[in-house]
């Protein structure tokens, strides 16, 4: 029996690099969110194509004007992204999300490469995500005390 792949997860990694400002960090996360959902919702590979095509279709959109310090910090987040992307290729790790191991392995379970913390994760999903529709449609605060904003995550 073969040892998985080891792991990697961006947002960890992006909370735990100590070469940003915790205002920088959660620049980063914003947009790094942002582009996530958009590689995820079109299903591109990570990558500088899935980079681009973002840039291109959501950041210099004609219907809005971007700030210079906008730019300059969504720019240096997908290349942070990117360095991270290669990072992981050269370690050989894994760096897909849950949502497309599911879909790699299209519902095989552990059969597909889904180990049990995997399956954990899953049974939990729907519990997690209907606390958050519940907070959101109250109103109320976030573990920050933020209100719970109406974006999708992983």
């Amino acid at each position: 029996m073969s040892a998985s792949k080891t792991r990697w997860c961006w947002r960890k990694d992006l909370a735990e690099f100590r070469g940003l400002s915790e205002r920088e960090r959660t620049g980063f996360l914003l947009v790094l969110e942002w582009f996530e959902n958009f590689r995820l919702r079109h299903e591109m590979e990570a990558g500088r194509d899935a980079a681009k095509a973002f840039w291109r279709a959501e950041v210099q959109r004609d219907d809005r004007k971007r700030e210079s310090w906008q730019l300059d910090q969504w720019s240096d987040a997908i290349q942070w992204y990117l360095a991270w992307l290669k990072a992981c290729a050269e370690a050989g790790a894994d760096h897909r999300s849950l949502a497309e191991r599911l879909r790699a392995g299209a519902f095989g379970g552990v059969a597909a490469g889904l180990g049990a913390a995997d399956e954990a994760v899953l049974r939990g999903l729907g519990r997690a995500v209907c606390r958050v529709r519940r907070r959101r449609a109250r109103g109320d605060a976030g573990r920050n005390g933020v209100a719970v904003p109406g974006v999708g995550g992983e």
